[in-house]
């Protein structure tokens, strides 16, 4: 096991690094300031066509191009509504596989965080099926949380790499195929044929295009019933960009919505679209710039897209996050929305005067209420499903699930292979271990270190069953720390505090901000293995 975690923590940590994160300027997530199609040198169209400007050649009819399915590209709110009368939303997206690597970071960067209208912030979750835990994404789903495509193997977006992601996660993850409505082209590689792929499956949404804020021009979302009106910086548009040889380029794909991805500016005026590679004191400043533009100027959505692993190379950056996010959600009109929950009032436009004030349903357990197997907490003891999952392991390829294993690992060519059970016993640790704590294996859960002690240090259990989130120092008793209940109730991420009455020893702090990129990757995946490989012993 503990190979195949390092596996899972050596894969996040590649893929973080091919994703060009960390790479040369230049790389793929980097924006490129006034980035142009890509055409021919010299052709007569260019500089009609900038990530900050619709088109020039771009004719939309808004007569024609009506809500709830059409939407021309506009630098006005939809719906006729004023920049006063907008919510500004707010979205986070986590990008590639969900594991025990990386479980618990996002949801600490989101600890907390409720939005002016009361409701808790929820993530879209853009996944590679490739070496995720089919189980934690079904608990994801089961917070709230949306779950979205970004192909089987991270590779480009065919026909068959998308359709393996929906189906192996349906299979194994017990998510329908039919709620996976959204998606990210991994490298944000996309193209006019994936982008035809993604109508021709019935999706409703893209979110791979990538936009400079301008203010009180930044253009909204629209649909390409009227082709592409903005650069495809990091994607392949020709055919839908007109040339000397094609001026009046046909291509269409009515009532598929792009979403796009908000550019963040450094000190240095180089755009970031994801992970900026900054120091945390720069990372901050790029998040209230980036968030102020918006707010002040049309209030076109605000988002913040981030890899997992990025939150794995420096965990002081979950403390940014958490604390950027805990610092926005007061101000009047901000919402926290998935990218689903954003493209439903997108379709239906109303002032925020008379949005619905309901937050949607909470899963809310109940000791009298058994567990089945849907990724939800059903009897209230903290844990999703425990006693009803198995894991099912082909060497580097393993995963849990409470449905059936499969005969042989998923692949992109057989996503969903004969199923069987391998197991014998549902009763089984979470994968990746208890961590800080021990396995019971008459409750079928872990046993936490130190909640024998009501004020010591200790470890309380995360949704996965895994003793993985800390208990917070109590500010008001130095020396003693909250219970369990109080510090999930608590705004901020987990920070391990150095001293405490029990419990187990705590990992370091994040690394220095002025630590070299790499270096601070490898140093953490190695941390969170050490932690996951301790927890097995």
């Amino acid at each position: 096991m503990a190979t195949t975690l390092l596996a899972l923590a050596v894969i996040h940590v590649a893929g973080y690094l091919a994703d060009g994160v960390l790479a040369a300027p230049g790389a793929e997530h980097r924006g490129k300031t006034s980035a142009m199609a890509r055409r021919a040198p010299g052709d007569p169209f260019d500089g009609f066509f900038s990530t900050s400007t619709i088109a020039l050649w771009y004719m939309c009819d808004p007569a024609a191009c009506t809500l709830p399915n059409c939407q021309c590209a506009s630098t006005s709110p939809p719906g006729g509504l004023a920049a006063s009368e907008v919510p500004q939303f707010v979205t986070l997206t986590i990008d590639d596989a969900v594991n025990a690597v990386v479980y618990d970071l996002p949801l600490q960067a989101m600890r907390g965080i409720r939005g002016s209208d009361g409701c808790p912030i929820k993530a879209t979750y853009y996944v590679s099926a490739q070496w995720t835990d089919y189980h934690s994404l079904q608990t994801l789903h089961g917070l709230g949380h949306e779950i979205a495509g970004h192909t089987f193997s991270h590779s480009f977006p065919t026909v068959k790499e998308i359709s393996a992601m929906r189906e192996a996660t349906e299979a194994f993850g017990g998510i329908p195929q039919s709620s996976i409505r959204g998606f990210r082209a991994p490298f944000l590689n996309y193209s006019l044929e994936s982008l035809t792929n993604l109508k021709a499956l019935g999706f409703d949404y893209d979110n791979s295009m990538t936009l400079d804020n301008a203010g009180a021009s930044t253009i909204w979302p629209f649909t390409f019933d009227y082709g592409v009106p903005i650069s495809c910086a990091t994607g392949d548009c020709t055919g839908a960009v007109p040339t000397a040889a094609n001026p009046n380029p046909t291509w269409r794909a009515p009532g598929l919505w792009e979403i796009p991805m908000y550019n963040l500016v450094a000190a240095d005026g180089v755009p970031w679209s994801m992970d900026p590679a900054v120091n945390t004191t720069e990372l901050v400043a790029m998040l209230r710039a980036g968030f102020q533009a918006h707010y002040t100027g049309n209030r076109a959505p605000f988002g913040v897209y981030l890899h997992s692993a990025y939150l794995l190379a420096d965990p002081a950056r979950v403390t940014v996050v958490n604390e950027f996010l805990a610092e926005i959600m007061d101000t009047d009109g901000v919402h926290f929305v998935t990218n689903a929950q954003l493209l439903a009032w997108l379709r239906n436009p109303v002032p925020l005067a008379d949005m619905d004030s309901a937050c949607p349903a909470e899963p809310a357990g109940s000791p009298a209420t058994p567990e089945v197997c849907d990724g939800i907490d059903n009897n209230g003891n903290g844990v999703a499903d425990e006693g009803l999952t198995q894991s099912c392991q082909f060497g580097t390829v393993n995963f849990a699930t409470c449905k059936s294993c499969p005969a042989r690992a998923p692949t992109v060519d057989e996503p969903v292979p004969p199923l069987v059970d391998v197991s014998g016993s549902k009763c089984q640790p979470p994968l990746g271990g208890c961590v800080y704590g021990s396995f019971n294996t008459t409750s079928c859960m872990c046993d936490c270190t130190g909640n024998d002690e009501p004020n010591g240090s200790g470890a309380c259990r995360n949704t996965l069953g895994a003793c993985t989130t800390l208990r917070l120092a109590d500010p008001a008793r130095p020396g003693y720390f909250l219970s369990c209940a109080q510090s999930a109730a608590k705004a901020g991420p987990t920070t391990p505090p150095t001293t405490g009455n029990t419990g187990p020893e705590r990992p370091a702090s994040a690394a220095a901000d002025t630590a070299e990129a790499v270096p601070r990757v490898l140093v953490a995946a190695l941390v969170a293995l050490l932690a996951l490989t301790v927890g097995m012993a």
